[in-house]
């Protein structure tokens, strides 16, 4: 990707042919007059809806004309002189005089001007007669746009009223004992604009908010592939290089065009069309601020939802990626920055829209699929590419995908199909999404990130038909949007490259701008408290006198933490309606992927304790805790022990530690984790595994009683009233835990599919065959590894951890809501109302 130019032909930024005067020696500006007649309207009123008009013409002259963003946007002008009070007059009308034939280098002289460079021959101009009203307003448009961006940009508030009242003096001077009187009114007008202007400047200058992210400061950005760096300038300079070009442009395309009118009866002259002021300051002060907000609203928005996307790509180890959709354009742009100077990536940016797919050809879908067929394979795009979408539902991939095989008399399952597309946040089960994981408030936050993202500003209008460029090739319809939306899609698409563009520190690492997920938690001391931890604990503050808790630990180990805390806290939830008093809970969980490795950061509940060998003898949290072993039963955490349990006041129970979930081991190795839930797991369940023949804790060894010598289902019998009731409600539980709740859960932990995942797995199948020939035979370490192993294999079978993990769970919540069922039926169900406990 070449920084600050096109990342594709024909979609951003691509040069219209009108705007070729902009390219020295090349075409001309041409004129291009308004559409309709002054309105006629009463004295009163008249200047306000003339400004209006002015504006709105004034606007038109830019339309339909598709801005190169890209390169630099500096004033070429041979030997210029520097714009100085001396001079300030003879420059200002030079370059208005020049109006009146527009000539190739004319928008340059403009441009020079408002960027305080003067060419020679403006200066040499000379003027045998007085300015005519039509002259003084072309200088004043000029000298409105110079100051305001003089005063605004460099904040040179000084120099730009001294500007003010340089140019005010020439007008004093205009207005002599044979002007008339509709003429001196009318000088009289353009001094009041700039005394407006004066006024704006003075107010914006102690409200205007300009902080912007460190991104935004200028930095080096480096090419691994070619071992050289380059300097991108700040945001700033960039952005008020292109608002300085845009404010020239608007002035070129309407300073020639200036018609001043007057009406003898109400002795008064008006500006019928050119520049207008108002149009000028939206450009320069209204498009500045809101580039600004925007700028900060993409980093804080878009880029995490971003990031997230780009490393489950990489988890996927998906090199070959196609991206659709013009929003589709900010996230391929992350992509093709972050490989910038690696080249390890395949990359395509595709545009069809149902636009496209419903109005070209005329509608004509065995034409249009033609065409669309045509318009891939001209990009290199295959079936063997991850179709990427940020909409919800992926439709247009899945059409392409249609082309693509129908092409290449290829079938296609369902089921294939949607492992080929992938979306930025999904609505269609089977199809993988790239983010809105973790909790239900995370998952609300994200799909509103990601619907943010499909209304960013869009440099074109939805394309409606595929045509030719001059290379032959297919391409999308470009119509393109106003000038100032074209400006706001480069600030998404800049803000985003810088973001994920590699950088050179002092030390010439790469590091890029990817926010630290412990800014802002300021470490306090390692943690020891009154529970075993295998894994070490950080306690940490935030900004506003939070506690918090770091826990590092095996990559499986975290990820399955996670998990079991996530379903507890559903579990939570869904309890809470009954009685909060009564409801189990849980610590708040989140995971954080840092350089060193994923951690769980965990808020720190201060007004409640561990246990430690054994639970309060108290017949409330004894039933709270049996709630828990829903959770555990279904995640295989067999690990339940009392310093894994904390209790507080009121008799308030939370659940913590949860390692040994899924395929890991408490301690950080690995276990079996199978989809089938079996009676054998259960009594397992409720013995301790660090002091065998012991109970795990009190309240989950008085929920069954499990004959020894029998593992068949009618070995197991709900012991009492109260344990009925804790299955009762897990059994609810179960059926209301819909299978997308599993699939976004094991989604937050980041577990990995794909080949990365099953590259992984066969390097642990390995290491633990090893470890099987020193292990005793019969031992529960040996059987526990033989387990891990079994697991593995079904995962890459699966296509991967998340996969498999998706699928487990869910057969597994099957499993055991049949077997709950079963024991309820052989006990009779009960109420499982908290109300009915004491």
């Amino acid at each position: 990707m070449r920084i600050e130019e096109p990342p594709i032909s024909g979609v951003s930024g691509e040069s219209d042919e009108d705007l070729s005067f902009l390219e020295k020696g090349e075409g001309k500006l041409e004129s291009q007059r308004g559409n309709g007649a002054v309105r006629k309207v009463s004295p009163i009123d008249s200047r306000r809806y003339r400004i209006q008009d002015l504006a709105s013409r004034s606007t038109q002259q830019e339309a339909g004309k598709l801005i190169n963003f890209y390169g630099r946007f500096q004033p070429e002008i041979t030997n210029p002189t520097e714009l100085t009070e001396a001079n300030y007059i003879s420059a200002l009308r030079g370059v208005a005089s020049e109006s009146s034939e527009v000539k190739p280098d004319y928008f340059e002289k403009i441009f020079g001007f408002l960027s305080g460079a003067v060419a020679g021959e403006v200066l040499d101009a000379k003027f045998t007669e007085p300015p005519s009203p039509r002259e003084l307003y072309q200088m004043m448009s000029l000298v409105y746009a110079r100051v305001a961006a003089l005063a605004l940009y460099e904040k040179q508030t000084s120099q730009a009223f001294a500007e003010i009242e340089n140019f005010n003096s020439f007008l004093d001077l205009q207005v002599t004992e044979k002007t008339k009187s509709k003429e001196a009114n009318f000088i009289g007008t353009l001094k009041y604009d700039l005394l407006q202007l004066k006024e704006s400047i003075t107010t914006e200058k102690d409200v205007m908010v300009e902080d912007l992210p460190a991104s935004a400061d200028e930095f080096s950005i480096f090419s691994l592939k070619h071992n050289r760096s380059r300097k991108i300038p700040a945001f700033k300079t960039l952005l008020q290089e292109r608002l300085r070009w845009h404010a020239a442009l608007n002035l070129a395309l309407n300073i020639s065009e200036t018609v001043i009118e007057g009406d003898q009866d109400q002795g008064e002259l008006w500006v019928q069309s050119g520049p207008s002021v108002d149009s000028l300051s939206k450009i320069i002060s209204t498009n500045y601020k809101d580039s600004l907000d925007l700028y900060q609203t993409v980093e804080k928005n878009d880029t995490p939802v971003y990031w997230e996307a780009k490393e489950r790509l990489d988890g996927l180890e998906s090199f070959r990626n196609v991206v659709f959709g013009r929003d589709g354009l900010f996230f391929f742009t992350a992509l093709k920055a972050a490989d910038f100077g690696h080249g390890q990536q395949d990359l395509k940016y595709i545009v069809v829209t149902r636009n496209i797919l419903s109005l070209d050809e005329g509608g004509d879908a065995k034409r249009i699929k033609e065409k669309v067929t045509r318009y891939l394979k001209e990009n290199g795009v295959t079936l063997d590419f991850t179709f990427i979408d940020t909409g919800f539902i992926g439709s247009i991939p899945e059409f392409a995908i249609s082309c693509l095989a129908e092409e290449g008399d290829t079938k296609l399952s369902e089921d294939e199909i949607d492992q080929k597309i992938t979306l930025l946040s999904s609505n269609r089960l089977g199809r993988r999404e790239l983010s809105r994981r973790g909790t239900s408030e995370r998952r609300s936050a994200q799909r509103s990130a990601v619907g943010g993202i499909e209304d960013r500003p869009q440099a074109i209008n939805s394309p409606s038909r595929l045509c030719l460029d001059e290379k032959g090739r297919l391409v999308p319809e470009k119509v393109p949007n106003s000038i100032s939306a074209q400006l706001q899609a480069w600030v998404v698409e800049h803000t985003v490259m810088r973001n994920f563009s590699p950088r050179v520190d002092a030390k010439k690492k790469i590091p890029t701008e990817k926010p630290d997920p412990l800014e802002g938690y300021t470490y306090v001391e390692d943690f020891r408290g009154p529970s075993i931890s295998t894994h070490p604990i950080e306690l940490r503050i935030n900004e506003a006198g939070e506690k918090f808790l770091i826990k590092s630990g095996p990559d499986h180990t975290v990820r399955a933490e996670l998990v079991s805390a996530k379903l507890f806290e559903r579990l939570h939830l869904k309890t809470l309606h009954r009685g909060e008093e009564k409801s189990p809970e849980v610590a708040e969980t989140k995971l954080i992927e840092t350089d060193s490795g994923p951690k769980i950061l965990i808020r720190f509940i201060e007004d409640m304790q561990p246990c430690t060998l054994k639970l309060p003898e108290s017949p409330i949290v004894k039933k709270k805790v049996q709630l828990g072993f829903v959770i555990d039963a279904l995640l295989g955490q067999y690990d339940r022990t009392p310093w894994n349990i904390m209790v507080g006041g009121n008799n308030r129970v939370a659940f913590i530690d949860h390692g040994g979930s899924l395929f890991s081991r408490a301690r950080g190795g690995f276990k079996g984790f199978p989809a089938n839930l079996s009676i054998g797991e259960i009594k397992a369940m409720m013995d301790n595994p660090q002091f065998p023949g012991t109970p795990v804790n009190e309240a989950y060894a008085g929920i069954f009683d499990v004959k020894t010598d029998s593992l068949r289902l009618d070995s197991l019998k709900i012991k009492d009233a109260d344990s009925r009731d804790a299955i009762s409600i897990g059994y609810e539980f179960l059926l209301n835990l819909r299978d997308e709740e599993i699939e976004e859960v094991v989604d937050s932990a980041g577990f990995l599919d794909g080949r990365r995942s099953i590259r992984s797995l066969e390097s642990k199948i390995k290491s633990l065959e090893k470890e099987l020939e020193h292990i005793a035979p019969g031992s529960r370490d040996y059987r526990m590894t033989k387990e891990a192993i079994m697991t593995f294999k079904a995962m890459i079978k699966a296509g991967g951890e998340a996969n498999y993990l998706k699928k487990a769970i869910a057969s597994r919540k099957k499993s055991l809501q049949d077997l709950f069922a079963t024991v309820l039926r052989g006990f009779g169900r009960g109420s499982g109302h908290f109300s009915d406990w004491p």
